[in-house]
């Protein structure tokens, strides 16, 4: 986008760093992930829609972001995932793609 965005406004339960190395996050949909104690199993893309162009401070509206998403990434921008076990995540855990080593 050429500028800083608010990660708040696609209002993720985990945000992964990853390596440039790693898969696309295309290829975890299907895959059981391991982070702390828990695992999910990445289930599909999320698709956006217009709540992405509010500003979680300011509620100004920027449909440059909306605009972008869908001619860079056909709307899908993050993962939805289910618990497959439950267990605690701390900020820092290492994230693992299951068959992958990575």
């Amino acid at each position: 986008m050429g500028k800083g965005l608010d990660r708040r406004r696609f209002r993720p339960n985990l945000v992964v760093s990853v390596d440039e190395q790693v898969v696309h996050d295309n290829e975890w949909i299907g895959r059981r992930l391991f982070v702390g104690e828990a695992e999910p199993q990445v289930d599909m893309p999320c698709e956006r829609c217009s709540v992405i162009t509010w500003d979680p401070d300011t509620l100004e509206r920027d449909a440059s972001l909306l605009k972008k998403v869908y001619e860079e990434m056909n709307l899908n921008f993050g993962l939805y995932a289910s618990v497959v076990k439950t267990g605690p995540i701390r900020v820092g855990d290492k994230v693992y793609i299951a068959g992958t080593g990575k």
